[in-house]
């Protein structure tokens, strides 16, 4: 390639780049659903997850349950002296203790945690929002 070739495709491969539209926020959505088993989410109605934690030196178990359908869910976790659980009933938030006393907990803002759990990002028919691309940004 000569040098004026080179300067030539320097010149324009900068303006081409910046021709280039930004992925609509479906686009993107529909591209991370897809690397996240696509078409499989179509049929999960529901979540189920089990493990160990270690936290202040103590350890136990874990289990969360989700309804990705309305967004209810629950978490218990089990470290032997300290028991557990939190959940949320679609409009309620709540905690149970270690003696089996259940508080209700206001939710900060229980349409996001509905729209998050229904993965709504996906599946919009499951809950109503405007969702917008604000541009690239940079990690930091």
């Amino acid at each position: 390639m000569t040098l004026r070739s080179l300067l030539l495709l320097g010149s324009v491969l900068p303006v081409l780049a910046m021709t280039v539209p930004p992925p609509s926020a479906q686009e993107v959505l529909a591209k991370a659903k897809e690397a996240m088993g696509g078409a499989a989410w179509d049929r999960v109605t529901h979540l189920a997850s089990r493990g160990s934690m270690v936290t202040g030196g103590m350890k136990g178990s874990l289990e969360e349950l989700e309804c990705v359908t309305d967004g209810r869910n629950l978490s218990r976790y089990d470290l032997g002296v300290l028991k557990g659980a939190n959940g949320f009933d679609g409009t309620t938030g709540w905690t149970e203790d270690g003696t089996g006393d259940v508080r209700l907990e206001p939710v900060e803002n229980p349409g996001e945690q509905n729209y998050l759990m229904m993965r709504a990002f996906w599946f919009p028919s499951r809950c109503e929002a405007t969702i917008q691309h604000l541009g690239l940004r940079e990690a930091r």
